[in-house]
């Protein structure tokens, strides 16, 4: 199952779901077709995504925003912090490309502060998933939760991963 397939199947149970975006396609490509009344893309605008979805929230429906990590967390922090954190909405922020994956755009896409941002307002849960998979089974739990949420998106495997360190224990780097 994808990502994608997930939140349609989540949608599809949760009449309150919306789906948003700002201009960050690439995981949700389809949904606009599959869920044409509940995807929002307000285009590079990350603060009136983040004050849209506080909006939704204070309406009953619960809203999953996905942005480019830098941007979401450092453009709209202000509006996440005053308009989803501390009234403690059931809002979910999807930050994409996180960290230093992407490198080829330079140092203005890397998002290398967005959990120490979220980690600092009050109430919001960070979940930052390994895998694709750890992905897949956090995301209606989150929802479940009802709490405002940031989630370090990223689908792919974990580079550090390697047959050995599958296999053995990490070695120690502590003194014995």
């Amino acid at each position: 199952m994808t990502y994608e397939d997930l939140l349609f199947d989540l949608a599809q149970q949760r009449p309150e779901l919306v789906v948003m975006t700002a201009e960050n396609r690439a995981a949700i490509r389809g949904l606009p077709a599959r869920l044409p009344d509940r995807f929002v893309d307000v285009g590079i605008c990350e603060q009136t995504m983040v004050g849209m979805a506080a909006g939704l929230a204070l309406r009953g429906r619960q809203p999953i925003c996905h942005a480019l990590a830098t941007f979401l967390t450092l453009r709209a922090f202000e509006f996440i912090r005053d308009d989803v954190g501390i009234p403690h909405l059931p809002v979910v922020l999807v930050g994409g490309v996180p960290g230093f994956l992407s490198d080829a755009n330079g140092p203005t896409h890397q998002a290398i502060e967005d959990i120490a941002l979220m980690r600092g307002i009050p109430g919001m849960q960070v979940v930052c998933p390994t895998d694709r998979w750890e992905l897949l089974e956090a995301i209606p739990q989150i929802l479940d939760s009802r709490a405002p949420t940031y989630v370090r998106y990223f689908a792919g495997e974990p580079a550090a991963l390697c047959e050995i360190c599958r296999s053995e224990p990490p070695p120690t780097r502590w003194p014995s």
